[in-house]
């Protein structure tokens, strides 16, 4: 069965750290020549993708698509499906313990990602430098619970930031231990994400995949995050950037080269290429512990 569409991460995937290169661009336009959609799956707002999209002059369609790691799915018009939110009395308990861990000195931001804007318990830059670039503005609040009176809003995810990576690394682990059926993992380099129990990206591309008539053998999809690992692995065409973890390269079909070296171009070309000869690209010295790089 062909690829009849690719859904992609974007930061780390689709944006390297200087931009989105030139051969992403000539192999979206190959892609789409060929009836291939791109598709986008990300953990950002819709806004902060149209944002960041707005500075290159290739079209790249922000939606549909997949948002906020899985909970939010755009449809053509931009309309927002809903699927995933936090229980306000579990989201309530989150953040209090979150407070906590801030008042025992552990330096961080509490961000709280809403359906219709990103809040905060502070506009400290040193902190919420990564949030003021990314969502454009924050909205200091006190509580959740003012989130929903005030602001009339869902809580989809709270992103925790900060400048150490030490931090982080004990912001996940003690969230982890005290609420294991809500996913917490690492966001990029500045924070950790945790999502409503049983969000994943990988359910959003599966709503996605419904809403636009494709069955999951039809898709390929692309991700270098922990939070794409269930996405690579749950798909049966899936690549992972060379950029990623040891556990993501793991879970995928194949191995990308890094996100610098045109990796996104060069991997779905052939891997894509290889489907339509009815081939496998994993080939059969590919060992127990990771996929081979395939190109």
């Amino acid at each position: 069965m062909g690829i009849r569409a690719v859904i992609s991460d974007f930061d780390g995937t689709i944006l390297a750290p200087q931009g989105i290169p030139s051969s992403f661009w000539s192999a979206k336009k190959t892609l789409e020549n060929a009836g291939i959609p791109v598709y986008v799956a990300t953990g950002r707002p819709v806004e902060s993708l149209i944002s960041t999209l707005s500075a290159y002059s290739g079209d790249l369609k922000p939606y549909p698509g997949v948002f906020c790691d899985g909970s939010v799915l755009k449809d053509r018009d931009n309309q927002s499906i809903l699927l995933s939110t936090f229980d306000l009395e579990v989201c309530s308990v989150i953040y209090e313990y979150l407070r906590l861990l801030k008042k025992a000195g552990i330096r961080i931001n509490i961000g709280i990602q809403g359906l219709s804007q990103f809040y905060s318990d502070t506009t400290d830059l040193d902190i919420g430098r990564r949030e003021q670039l990314v969502y454009n503005s924050l909205t200091v609040v006190d509580s959740v619970d003012e989130i929903r009176k005030r602001y009339n809003d869902q809580i989809l995810a709270f992103a925790i930031s900060s400048d150490s990576a030490d931090a982080l690394v004990c912001v996940q682990q003690l969230v982890r231990t005290a609420f294991p059926r809500c996913p917490a993992f690492v966001g990029g380099t500045s924070n950790v994400l945790i999502l409503s129990n049983g969000c994943t990206k990988a359910q959003g591309v599966r709503a996605l995949c419904n809403l636009l008539k494709y069955k999951e053998a039809e898709v390929l999809v692309i991700g270098d995050g922990d939070n794409d690992l269930e996405m690579l692995a749950q798909f049966p065409h899936s690549i992972a950037m060379g950029n990623a973890s040891p556990e993501v390269r793991k879970a995928a079909k194949v191995v990308a080269p890094n996100v610098d070296d045109d990796g996104w171009a060069l991997s779905v070309l052939q891997y894509i290429a290889a489907a339509d000869e009815r081939t496998t690209v994993a080939s059969s010295s590919v060992s127990d512990d990771e996929p081979t790089v395939t190109i």
